[in-house]
């Protein structure tokens, strides 16, 4: 019995640790495209949920969960490294959102490998349709 215990409590403590060492963190971006006509998406590993609304402008929302590393880790790759910045540039009326870090080497934190989990949406206005993949265009628009 006393071994049981033992264990049970080995268990318990275990993922205890395991819970808190999770670190999550939310992070919004939001583009103006007032006069832009055609929207390309060149993200990470093309993962993400693209959602429409009636609003005018994009926005974005990244959620990380880090886990097995403190949040100051973390805070570095958002804050220093920009790992999961979304760069705008636009050419005439087309806007390019690019992910700063396309590569994303893993990240390890005192010689143990980081899980890492990026789920990012985009809101994207009801008025673009998407005409290729990645690539959206907004309705009505006369293109030169």
């Amino acid at each position: 019995m006393p071994l049981s215990r033992y264990l049970l409590c080995l268990c318990l403590f275990f993922c205890m640790q395991i819970s808190f060492a999770q670190t999550d963190k939310i992070l919004h971006q939001s583009f103006f495209i007032e006069d832009i006509n055609r929207v390309e998406l060149v993200l990470f590993d093309d993962a993400y949920e693209l959602i429409s609304w009636s609003g005018n402008t994009i926005l974005t929302e990244t959620i990380v969960s880090f886990s097995f590393a403190p949040s100051y880790v973390l805070e570095f790759y958002i804050d220093k490294k920009h790992r999961y910045e979304i760069r705008d540039s636009v050419v005439q009326n087309d806007l390019y959102l690019v992910s700063a870090d396309l590569k994303r080497d893993l990240i390890i934190y005192k010689s143990v490998e980081c899980d890492e989990e990026v789920s990012t949406k985009i809101y994207l206005p009801d008025s673009f349709v998407e005409i290729s993949e990645n690539v959206f265009e907004k309705r009505n628009s006369n293109r030169e």
